[in-house]
């Protein structure tokens, strides 16, 4: 790990996991697959709001 990097709670780089996103675009994807894709990002943003909304926290509009 290099100074000042990013790290997650078990100490992965976050570089490391957003090789993710490299492997899986969202918006460069065919259209059938890019729809369900931006359907799953869209629940995704509405599960993580709805927890910090639980914990008390706003969630940002735009990250």
């Amino acid at each position: 790990m290099e100074s000042g990097e990013v790290t997650g709670p078990d100490g992965t780089p976050f570089k490391t996991r957003t090789g993710f996103y490299d492997a899986c675009p969202v918006l460069a994807a065919p259209d059938a697959i890019r729809e369900n894709r931006i359907a799953l990002c869209s629940l995704a943003v509405r599960t993580l709001a709805h927890g910090l909304g639980l914990l008390g926290i706003a969630a940002p509009e735009r990250l």
